[in-house]
């Protein structure tokens, strides 16, 4: 019967260390990971929203020249 129970003890502690495991990984993984820094540093300007979305086709010359106003560029 002693024996059972260490096999037990053994199971539950997997049960526990596997989840902190995981988290601690996960954790130093998004940490370490030089892709995401760069997307969050680096914001967009106004201007370069709109010139972007002027070279998708999005918006039509007219609402561009009107919009790029709007912003007080040149």
């Amino acid at each position: 019967m002693m024996y059972h129970d260490n096999y037990w003890n053994m199971g539950m502690m997997w049960i526990i260390w596997l989840p902190i495991m995981v988290f601690c990984f996960i954790f130093l993984y998004r940490f370490f990971d030089n892709t995401n820094k760069n997307r969050y540093s680096e914001k967009e300007s106004p201007i370069d929203i709109l010139k972007r979305r002027y070279a998708n086709g999005e918006l039509t010359t007219a609402e561009y020249e009107e919009r790029k106003k709007a912003l007080g560029s040149s």
